[in-house]
């Protein structure tokens, strides 16, 4: 969105579904939302945490962070998966998928009104004040704001501490739901085929070969199988670390 200076600005909002409640808002100072690194975004979402605790689930569209242009699950879905949350993806381009959110960024461009905003610090001021307004102090039909009417939003089981990240992150939850996908890949000329940006060597003479690779959950490996599902290889999963999706890394080809 442009400020009323000329500049542009992106936002992040996380809502609550069932009471409809705006739980955290943020600004970046970028015109386009793909310029915020991926690591910044994950700060905020600990932040967000932090004050209200984990949610069962994370609904969301399939654009970066979230989401990858290919079926390949992102190291933000990864470190979201390890926390112990499930993940809500709606289909390209359907933004109804998502139709509690895009109520709420209208809302929120009603009220906050951008092009009003006198620079990026204005509007960071106002998204905090019409998000508390619209949670704690704006009467629903019965006369009570949202956190009234929806205690447990206060009372969230699901305590999280940002320092505690790394403890209550599992790998095996990892390993869980990568399980669920079984990737196509054609191996390259040079035999190597690549998952989750890690180059592994099926020989040459598999050049050109189309196969199959799927988690082993127990095992802990890829499995590579062929047409007709007889298993070619296995490997040892490269990098699937808790500080690789952590730091939003896997994504980056390693060099040799």
């Amino acid at each position: 969105m442009r400020l009323g200076d000329g500049t542009w600005a992106s936002w992040l909002a996380m809502s609550d579904e069932a009471s409809g409640a705006i739980l955290y808002t943020v600004a970046f100072p970028t015109r386009y939302w793909t310029q915020v690194e991926a690591t910044e975004i994950r700060a905020h979402l600990q932040h967000a945490f932090g004050d209200w605790g984990l949610p069962q689930t994370l609904r969301f569209d399939n654009g970066r962070p979230w989401g990858t242009s290919s079926a390949v699950p992102s190291d933000m879905s990864l470190w979201l998966v390890g926390l112990g949350l499930g993940l809500a993806f709606g289909r390209p381009a359907r933004s109804t998928d998502n139709a509690g959110i895009e109520r709420v960024h209208g809302v929120l461009n009603g009220w906050v009104e951008p092009g009003q905003c006198v620079d990026f610090a204005h509007l960071q001021q106002q998204l905090a004040e019409f998000s508390d307004l619209q949670r704690a102090r704006y009467p629903l039909a019965d006369k009570r704001p949202r956190l009234q009417r929806y205690p447990e939003l206060l009372t969230n089981s699901r305590a999280y501490a940002p320092h505690l990240d790394r403890a209550r992150w599992s790998l095996q939850r990892v390993y869980d739901y990568l399980a669920t996908f079984r990737f196509q890949r054609r191996v390259a000329v040079n035999g190597r085929v690549a998952l989750l940006n890690r180059d592994y060597s099926m020989g040459r003479a598999s050049a050109g070969r189309t196969v199959a690779i799927q988690m082993d959950p127990v095992a802990h490996q890829w499995v590579i199988y062929d047409d007709y599902g007889r298993v070619l290889k296995q490997f040892q999963p490269k990098d699937l670390t808790y500080s690789t999706f952590f730091n939003m890394t896997l994504a980056q080809r390693r060099r040799k």
